[in-house]
């Protein structure tokens, strides 16, 4: 099968059809020419089934054999003699097939670039083409190199490489199609460098270069005025230098970032000889580095390393760091600390006894947000006790027991650059217990420390239907404190209620004979009184009245308590309900209304504790209906009912 193709014209397709035919394509060649061949269309199975190769017009081979079974380009070659040339297609074996070829006349592109931060982009639109830039360079010269804006697919379909100006290669071949930053070089010699640009396969695209000399370098020092330093190059780095001394404790603010995103930029610290002091962190977008003690004394350098080629600024400020402490006992006066400097710790540290139950009041932050500081407290072999939480705008750390005896110590953490002050007290806390009665009289407990909680132990038999009525409560708000009710076996029998300006837990029924627990949990750092009552509640028995009959009054004794009246009604008959003679105080102290015969609502449930009417109602089905008195909350008090026909 043979076919003719003219360099830089329309592809051409061989097919073979039987097991050992070849393929020729034959075209003309002018010595000097270079000339890529681009094989596509494959519709062989595996790259090994068929071979192709390029031969001169005297017959000897002009490119070794490519396995091309998937598609191929081979790389351009420059044309030795004028001729006909032949391009052998081979399939293996008994393997047939179809594959297309173009040829194309290439003539590399080529720029040159200077070492001044400016930017030099080449394109290719012919497959095999390359690029190469050129730019002269000095011996002893730092140069950064970056590539971007890539136009192809992906990153390793192309590469980049640096030769020197006797050829020797500086830089391997690196992925490059979409962006890349080779390691900054020092010139070894001056001369004419060269850039090599290779798109891979058959791809094509642009890409631009930037060169730029050194990096940008500024001083600082240690408690002086800030200093910003601005990358103009891809690739370049930012360096300030500092004196510092052996045993000063130093942090690094690092603000008003130009770039956009935290991992465009990392900073690094080193010591005079160039070991990493305070490893790679990002700071793209700001940051403080934590202080860290200087081990010797001489020059050190902080490192600003925008990544992917960007570019922009910075503002350093160092500041050498002193860590605040206090001491504080537990129930003595709180004691204040103030950080005035970006880093800077505190710590408050304390004696106690194992086994004390201790609680952390901190107060007077003046943090913007909760966020800006964190507050912890260690044992006495370093080791964490209660973890950090957020404390720039006041917390309370709940009543924990100290492990050991010996000193903790509380840790004061302020967030980034944020300073400011807390204030800690502490107090040995020990939990108050009472003791109820059902039917008993009230009992009080009153917490006069932060943390503090206290119990009501209640003895209880199975079956009993129990209110609980907790008053006198002198909390600033509702949230104030929080009570619930816990089983014999711990388990929760009633959720915990907001309690802080009193509360009544409707009755619940025993579920076992035993001990059951009250809990009085004051929130935070608030202390405060509750009273608890418990009574044993029996609703009272159902009142019958008559439609038209005379009036019947129901009166609870126990908070708690609930009772009802019951009348025969029959289907389509009208009933007008009127409450009179209230004991209660207002309105909303009790609820009405009625229910069908099979227990659910009929109408809505007025508040009547002032006395109400229910309106002309239309019974739906025949039955016994009952009007419900449901006193809310603790309250007790009279009412009378009155069934009518309207």
């Amino acid at each position: 099968m043979t076919a003719q193709i003219t360099v830089g014209g329309p592809a051409s397709t061989l097919t073979t059809t039987i097991p050992g035919q070849r393929g020729v394509w034959t075209f003309a060649g002018t010595a000097g020419q270079r000339v890529s061949f681009d094989f596509t269309g494959s519709t062989f199975t595996l790259s090994s089934d068929v071979t192709v190769k390029v031969r001169k017009p005297d017959g000897t081979d002009l490119t070794d054999g490519a396995n091309c079974g998937g598609g191929c380009l081979l790389e351009p070659v420059t044309l030795p003699a004028t001729g006909t040339y032949q391009v052998d297609l081979r399939p293996k074996a008994a393997k047939t097939g179809a594959l297309t070829l173009r040829a194309y006349l290439v003539n590399d592109v080529a720029a040159t670039i200077a070492v001044d931060g400016g930017t030099s982009t080449l394109t290719t639109t012919t497959p095999g083409q390359n690029g190469t830039w050129t730019f002269t360079g000095t011996e002893g010269r730092y140069v950064n190199l970056a590539f971007m804006n890539g136009t192809f697919t992906g990153a390793s379909d192309a590469a980049v490489s640096v030769r020197g100006p006797d050829g020797a290669v500086l830089r391997e071949d690196t992925s490059c199609g979409k962006l890349c930053v080779l390691d900054p070089i020092t010139l070894p010699a001056s001369g004419a460098y060269t850039i090599l640009f290779d798109p891979r396969k058959s791809l094509a695209g642009s890409l631009t270069a930037q060169l730029t000399e050194g990096d940008v370098t500024g001083t600082t020092s240690v408690g002086g005025p800030a200093s910003t330093l601005t990358t103009v190059g891809a690739g370049q780095k930012a360096v300030w230098t500092f004196t510092g001394t052996a045993g000063r404790r130093v942090s690094y603010n690092f603000t008003g970032s130009t770039l956009t995103g935290t991992y465009d930029a990392y900073i690094a610290v080193r010591g005079p000889d160039g070991t990493v002091l305070i490893d790679d962190t990002p700071c793209g977008k700001n940051c403080l580095l934590d202080p860290a003690v200087l081990p010797v004394s001489g020059a050190y350098t902080v490192e600003f390393r925008p990544q992917n080629a960007k570019t922009g600024s910075i503002t350093l400020q160092l500041y050498e760091v002193t860590h605040l402490s206090a001491n504080v006992t537990l129930g003595g006066p709180g004691a204040t600390l103030t950080t005035t400097t970006p880093g800077q710790n505190g710590t408050w540290s304390f004696t106690g006894t194992a086994g004390q139950l201790v609680s952390f009041n901190l107060t007077d932050a003046n943090f913007s947000s909760s966020l800006d500081a964190k507050v912890s407290v260690k044992k006495p072999d370093g080791t964490t006790l209660v973890p950090a939480a957020s404390c720039g705008k006041d917390c309370f750390l709940e009543p924990v027991a100290l492990p050991v005896t010996g000193a903790y110590t509380v840790e004061f953490d302020p967030q980034d650059d944020k300073t400011g002050k807390l204030t800690l007290a502490a107090y040995a806390v020990t939990h108050l217990l009472g003791a109820v009665t059902v039917g008993g009289a009230a009992s009080t407990l009153t917490t006069t420390v932060p943390g503090q909680n206290g119990a009501w132990s209640l003895a209880g038999t199975a079956g009993q239907l129990v209110s609980f009525n907790l008053t006198d409560a002198n909390f600033t708000g509702t949230t104030g404190a929080r009570v619930s009710v816990k089983k014999p076996d711990g388990s929760t029998l009633v959720s915990a209620t907001y309690c802080g300006k009193n509360c009544f837990l409707e009755p619940v029924a025993l579920p076992a004979t035993g001990t059951y627990t009250v809990e009085f949990d004051p929130q935070d750092e608030r202390v405060g009184k509750l009273t608890l009552r418990v009574h044993a509640v029996r609703d009272l028995a159902p009142a019958p009245v008559t439609i038209g009959g005379p009036a019947v009054t129901l009166t609870t004794t126990t908070p708690g308590q609930n009772g009802g009246w019951t009348f025969t009604g029959t289907a389509g008959q009208q009933v007008t309900v009127t409450f009179t003679g209230t004991t209660f105080t207002a309105a909303a102290d009790v609820r009405v209304g009625l229910l069908k015969p099979d227990g659910t609502a009929l109408g809505n449930s007025p508040s009547c504790g002032r006395n109400c009417t229910i309106a002309a109602t239309t019974l739906p089905v025949t039955g016994t209906y009952t009007i419900v008195f449901n006193p809310q909350g603790d309250k007790v008090g009279s009412l009378t009912a009155k069934a009518a026909a309207p």
